[in-house]
This record gives C-alpha cells, structure tokens and sequence, in this order.
C-alpha cells in the first residue's frame, strides 16, 4: 500500500484530489516535498481500497512465515502485524521511470503461533505455543524495478523485481509462552537472553518475517497496475491525462477507512513550521469528517444541542442547533513549543449556526421576545486558542499529551447576519425592527451573543483533540 502513496506521490505533481487535501503536488525531484506529501497519504491508504481489490494492509494477516535457519527450526503461523500505518516515511526517490526507492521506519507488533526447535544463537530451545515480537523503530529499505506488458492499446506495468532490506537501531523484545512446556526457570533464561542479545536474534529471526511483509505489499501494489494502465498513471502534462490521474487518485484516496490508531496526521519535527502547518491543516480535515474509530464526531458539520446565556438582561436558549463551515476554516497561526509545552492556533472561518432559539429581555437597547427557528451567518470569524499540555502514560504504555489548560478569544472581522423567526409571535411591525436593529449593530450584539456559542464551538473542537492525544501517542504526531 505505501508503494501506491508512492505513485500518487510520484506522478501526481501537479494537481490535487479534493478528497485528499492532505496530498501535497511535488515536483519529480523533490524528495523532501515527496517524502513530506507521502507520509500526509500513507494512513489513508494503508485501510485498503475495496473497489480495486485490494486489501487491509493494517492489521495484517500472515498465514505461515519460516524463518529456519543455522540450526534453528521456527515458524510463526496465523500471525497478525499491526502498525505499519504508523511508518514514518524517511526517505522517497524516483531514480528512473521504472526504478523507486523508499525507506521507512515503523514500530510494529506481532503476534501469533509459534513453533521452535533447535539452538538460538548458543541455547538449545524447544516450545510451541503463542507468542509476541515488538519491533520498535526498524528500517526497511524498499527497491522497486517494474517492467511494462501490452494489451491491446494499452501498456501495464509489472513488478518485475523488488529487493528488501532492514536494520533496527533500537531494541527489539521477545515473548513466547510455553518454551520448554511450560518449565519457568528454563523458559526465564532463554528470555533474558534473547532480549538482552536482541540484535543477534533478529538478525537471524527477522529477515523472513519482513520479506513476508513486503511481499504482501508488493502483492497489493501488483494488483493496482494489471488493473490501471500506464496511460491512467504517467504524467505526459496532457489535459485528458492529467483528468485520469485526478480521477484515479481520487479513487484510490477517497475510498480509505480510518483507523483506530493512526489519524491522518504527519509527525513533524519540533521547530519545523512549514510541516506543522502542513499538518494542522491535515488535522482540520480529519477532524470535519470525524473518526468513528476514536469517538471522534465529524465537526461540520458540527451539533450543538444546547447553548444557555442569561446576561445583561437578556435570555438565550439555543437548541439543536447544527454549526456549518468549520472545514473550510484557514489556518492562519500554528504553534507548538515542546519545552514549555504550549500549543497554539489560530483560525479564521465562515460559519452558520442554525436550530431553534428562545429569547426574552432586552438585545442592547432593544426589548425582544420571541421563540422559532434562526439563523446566524459570520464571516470571517477569528478564533485563537492556545493550551497547555502534560505528558501521561496512556493504556498502550507510551506516552501521550493531554491537555490541562485551555484559553481562547475570538473577534468578526466582517460581518454576522441575524435572522430569528417569529419575534413577537409573528408581530413584524415589532420584530423587523429588532432585526434591522441587530444586523445594522451586528458587532454590538455579536459581543453579547456569541461568546456561549463560540465557547460551545471551542469546547467541542477541543474535545475532539483531547480525544485523538489520548489515542494516539505522542511519538507519533511528532518526530
């Protein structure tokens, strides 16, 4: 699946999906461009694209991986590998037409049956039974070589080969229960040694466990070119081709699922403003169209059950009321301070409230009364929020933000519109007054309606981050 990132990436230079706008257009060369607009579209693929036959890369189901070798018998069957949505990108190069290369980073786990017999390293070994690798922030290499077959008038590519390598910098943890059918003592030792020579032990474990994956991946990418033919994938610049290839990576793109773990947001390293923004701007995607999987509700549009104000003399019920407009807010400020620990946005939207309201008192200078159906158009709407983060263990044991301080101001910088049915019960020769009143002073009375509604906007939007910090951890929104 990344390997179709890569092709949207790689051929799609010019244009952008309007279902994905977390796809930056790069130029050819542009590794860091590529890299960067890679990682933005890796987790929305990696769910897998139904309406071209491809399947879930993550979780991913390894039937049988062999991996005996120098003495030692071992196969891992029924396995699952979860995390390669999480891969970081590190680097992408086009090196010819039909020659790519990528390397990645990923923390994995798997899991599954187990079956071993033999001498691991120095320590004769036997068991079968379940057991547990976690592969943290291993790097594979991936070379792609493709060839081309004709039918008909058309050309496809083929994988004509792929080469696969891998290293990991960090330590890599073992678990298999019953060694030694169940023998404690014996079982304890043989851990305690593969754990603390972990590096001996993948390099003589891990290479058949990754070629299985990468095989599979390669299998799905095979699978998108004998159905889509290089005149749907290769960029000439000509109008009708760069259509398909719109129309194509929009398919490929739109058709994703989210997943649970893995938002579609790029890490990006602390300082780096142009990624922070890049992502940020990815994150207000998200979060408008919402993700299920994490008890993340769509944000626009966004329901606002109830809103209540009683103040300078005036009573405001707001009720089911439905806000519109938040995904295509402009993020004009984004900051984030790892020392301090302080994030900070600012956004300017066009918005329009809608539902059934109450009021009774007086708006500034005006008696009103009146229940029905209303309507509030603002445009150009600036919010900024800031808060402070803290660092907590979350349940998978690493650790994630989480917010324990908010604050947030706003200001209209063109114009609200008012329109609320049935003032007076119906009575217009009092209600069009009211209303006249409200839209000629609409600053005046935005100051005293709007901060319940914005607090009730704000309130909302941050839950929803509180949300994905909370699921998500911290290592994984930034680099």
């Amino acid at each position: 699946m990344k390997a179709i990132v890569t092709v949207c990436v790689l051929f799609f230079t010019t244009v952008h999906c309007q279902y994905a706008p977390f796809i930056e257009a790069c130029k050819s060369k542009d590794r860091s461009c590529l890299v960067r607009s890679a990682q933005a579209a890796l987790p929305a693929v990696a769910a897998g694209v139904p309406s071209l036959g491809l399947r879930s890369l993550d979780p991913m189901r390894v039937p049988l991986v062999d991996a005996s070798q120098g003495g030692l018998n071992i196969s891992f069957t029924d396995s699952t590998v979860k995390g390669l949505r999480n891969c970081r990108i590190l680097d992408l190069e086009r090196k010819s037409k039909l020659e790519t290369s990528m390397t990645l980073s990923c923390h994995v786990e798997m899991v599954g049956h187990y079956s071993l017999g033999g001498k691991l390293i120095i320590f004769p070994i036997e068991g079968q039974g379940r057991y547990k690798i976690k592969l943290r922030e291993i790097r594979v290499k991936v070379d792609l070589q493709l060839g081309e077959r004709a039918a008909g008038a058309e050309r496809y590519w083929t994988v004509d080969s792929f080469t696969n390598s891998v290293t990991a910098p960090q330590p890599v943890r073992y678990h298999f229960q019953n060694l030694f059918n169940g023998n404690k003592q014996a079982s304890d030792t043989v851990h305690q040694y593969a754990n603390t020579n972990w590096e001996l032990i993948f390099k003589q474990v891990a290479p058949p466990i990754v070629d299985s994956i990468v095989a599979q991946i390669i299998g799905e990418v095979s699978k998108l070119f004998d159905q889509v033919p290089v005149s749907q994938l290769y960029i000439n610049f000509k109008p009708v081709t760069m259509l398909r290839i719109l129309t194509l990576c929009c398919l490929v793109i739109g058709s994703y699922s989210y997943s649970a773990s893995a938002p579609l947001i790029p890490p990006c390293k602390p300082g780096d403003s142009t990624c922070l923004t890049s992502s940020t701007k990815a994150a207000i995607a998200v979060f408008a169209r919402g993700v299920p999987e994490l008890g993340i509700e769509p944000v626009d549009p966004m329901k606002v059950p109830l809103v209540e104000s009683d103040h300078a003399g005036l009573k405001l019920t707001f009720k089911d009321s439905v806000l519109t407009g938040i995904k295509d807010c402009e993020l004009q400020s984004v900051k984030h301070d790892p020392i301090k620990m302080k994030q900070s946005a600012t956004l300017k939207c066009s918005v329009v409230l809608k539902g059934q309201y109450k009021l009774d008192g007086r708006l500034i200078i005006m008696p009103v009364r009146g229940q029905g159906p209303f309507s509030i158009t603002v445009d150009d709407l600036v919010i900024k929020v800031s808060f402070d983060l803290a660092t907590v263990t979350g349940s998978d044991g690493q650790p994630h933000w989480h917010i324990v301080k908010r604050r947030h101001s706003f200001k209209v910088l063109t114009r609200a519109v008012f329109d609320f049915e049935n003032l007076f019960d119906g009575n217009k020769a009092l209600g069009q007054p009211v209303l006249d009143f409200a839209n000629s002073q609409w600053k005046e009375v935005m100051a005293e309606v709007a901060p319940p509604v914005v607090d009730t906007m704000v309130d909302q939007m941050i839950n929803r981050v509180g949300k994905l910090y909370k699921e998500v951890p911290a290592s994984a929104l930034t680099q």
